[in-house]
C-alpha cells in the first residue's frame, strides 16, 4: 500500500515538473526568445511515453488500460498536428469518441473478470 502512494506522489512530482517545462518553453518561444516551432509538433510525444510508462509499469489491466489510453491520445494529437494520412483535428476527432468507447469496453471488462476472479476464489474454484 505504502508503495503505491509512493508511486503516485512521484508519477504527480513529475508530471509537474513536466508542465513547468512545456509551460516555459512555450512562454519563451511566445516572448521571442527561443524558437521551438518544429519541436511543438513533437509535444504528443510526451504523452505517448506516460503511456508507456504506465504500460509497463505493472500495476493490473486497469493500469494498462490507463496507459493505452495516453498513447492513444498521444498518436492522435500527433497525427492530427501533423496531417498525416491527411487527418487533421476536423476530420479526426470521431476517432477520440472510438478510442473513449475502446476505454469504456476495456474497464467494463477488466471489472467483470476483476469480480468473477474474486468470486472463484471465494468459493474455492
Amino acid at each position: 500500500m505504502e508503495e503505491n502512494h509512493s508511486y503516485n506522489t512521484g508519477g504527480r512530482v513529475v508530471a509537474g515538473l513536466v508542465l513547468i517545462l512545456f509551460g516555459a518553453l512555450f512562454l519563451a518561444h511566445n516572448l521571442d526568445i527561443i524558437y521551438i516551432e518544429h519541436v511543438g509538433r513533437y509535444w504528443p510525444a510526451v504523452l505517448v511515453v506516460i503511456g508507456l510508462v504506465k504500460l509497463f509499469s505493472g500495476g493490473g489491466s486497469s493500469r494498462h488500460g490507463d496507459g493505452l489510453g495516453w498513447i492513444f491520445l498521444g498518436a492522435w494529437l500527433f497525427i492530427s498536428l501533423n496531417g498525416l494520412w491527411g487527418f487533421d483535428f476536423h476530420n479526426s476527432w470521431p476517432i477520440l469518441i472510438i478510442g473513449w468507447g475502446i476505454s469504456m469496453l476495456w474497464r467494463g471488462l477488466y471489472s467483470q473478470s476483476h469480480v468473477l476472479t474474486a468470486e472463484g476464489q471465494r468459493h474455492g474454484n
